[in-house]
């Protein structure tokens, strides 16, 4: 069996999942950005990295969308202690609206992400501002 893997970054560790579940469609990688406080904390986002990924590489099926490869899409937001997205704050992008929705939609449809440990609360407070990249 010819297995294809995808990449995403996580604080420089790779995290891969099946491209054989995303059938044709190719999503690039995707990166998240916060801010030292989450050292500790990569297998949250490993879990969280792993559904974003999963979903865009659906979203993109089954929206037949094709953004034009070289782009990226940057979402900023809040995420709450339960795992919750409690707000967008800002989208930046140079790809087209269809690869720009599609980035969203399975950032949106993937929380929530999980509740947080004591740990965590502790260390990150009640919520904490995040952007993941979308890359094309």
């Amino acid at each position: 069996m010819n297995r294809r893997l995808l990449t995403a970054l996580v604080f420089g560790l790779s995290l891969f999942a099946s491209a054989e579940a995303l059938a044709q469609q190719k999503p690039g990688k995707v990166v998240i950005d916060v801010s030292p406080k989450w050292d500790s904390y990569g297998a949250y986002l490993h879990k969280m990295m792993s559904g974003i990924l999963v979903q865009w590489g659906r979203v993109l099926l089954d929206s037949k969308t094709t953004p034009p490869s070289g782009t990226f899409v940057a979402v900023k937001f809040t995420m709450d202690s339960k795992g919750r997205i409690t707000r967008i704050i800002d989208v930046g992008s140079t790809s087209s609206a269809p690869g720009e929705q599609c980035c969203i939609t399975a950032f949106t449809t993937s929380a929530p992400f999980g509740g947080w440990t004591d740990g965590m609360i502790a260390t990150l407070g009640n919520s904490q501002e995040l952007t993941v990249r979308f890359y094309y």
